[in-house]
């Protein structure tokens, strides 16, 4: 946010660099989210590309001979013979972030706190009465995340019309 704000500073988009919108530290949250979308898109680009390299490019031929432009061959093609494996991506990367205790613990805002940070305050207190109370949230964050889950990948089948394996 440093750079981008002595950017826009020295575009005269903004008088001081302080009138940029802190995106660390906020209770929006905004820095987290983008911190957590630049940790996993190399992640699904990885697993998508693998997917798209294994695919004949006869499909593709085919839609250019018939004029297809490159937006519909995304769309009609390359998107639904890589979304099953951008669902399960996104799956994980949700499991794995609502876990993810580091990036709200060192960037976060200090309220709201998270519940991956609460756990981790709770396992680290020196007070053994803390522990029934973090294995509670335990369970918890686990049920939260199983249900959002499941239903991010139902609703995204149903979108797909079924396509998913």
């Amino acid at each position: 946010a440093g750079y981008v704000s002595r950017v826009f500073y020295h575009m005269n988009i903004i008088q001081e660099p302080r009138q940029f919108p802190a995106l660390l530290y906020s209770p929006s949250g905004i820095g987290l989210v983008l911190v957590f979308v630049f940790k996993g898109t190399p992640f699904v680009a990885l697993f998508v590309s693998n997917i798209l390299s294994r695919v004949s490019t006869e499909y593709e031929d085919a839609a250019r001979t018939m004029g297809a432009g490159r937006w519909t061959v995304f769309r009609k093609i390359h998107l639904p013979l890589s979304s099953s494996v951008i669902v399960w991506c996104a799956s994980v990367l949700f499991a794995y972030n609502l876990g993810s205790f580091e990036v709200p613990y060192l960037l976060g805002a200090l309220r709201p706190v998270t519940l991956s940070t609460q756990l981790y305050s709770r396992y680290i207190n020196p007070d053994l009465l803390q522990i029934p109370q973090a294995m509670a949230l335990s369970v918890l964050l686990f049920i939260i995340g199983f249900f959002c889950t499941a239903l991010f990948a139902i609703i995204f089948k149903k979108l797909l019309g079924g396509r998913i394996k």
